[in-house]
């Protein structure tokens, strides 16, 4: 929900209140991003990548400069279903 925090435990404080979502209709690009993304010892799993019940991917992490990042593998849209 847009009025909740990534991280349910989390107060709203000055730059927590956005995150950046990433979505790619190639499953490697995103497992691919998450890798990388998570090599650096700085980034914070919150959500590992894996199936949940809108994807077979999708993960969330925070970045080493605070960004709470989410990935999202979304097959339709490679067939320009956007909706």
């Amino acid at each position: 929900m847009a009025e909740e925090t990534m991280v349910p435990d989390e107060r709203y404080l000055a730059g927590n209140h956005m995150s950046l979502c990433l979505q790619s209709a190639d499953k490697g690009r995103i497992e691919s991003m998450y890798e990388s993304l998570t090599q650096d010892a700085r980034t914070e799993v919150i959500t590992p990548l894996g199936p949940v019940v809108f994807s077979e991917a999708y993960g969330i992490v925070r970045d080493p400069f605070g960004i709470l990042i989410q990935l999202t593998y979304d097959k339709r849209l490679a067939d320009g279903d956007n909706h």
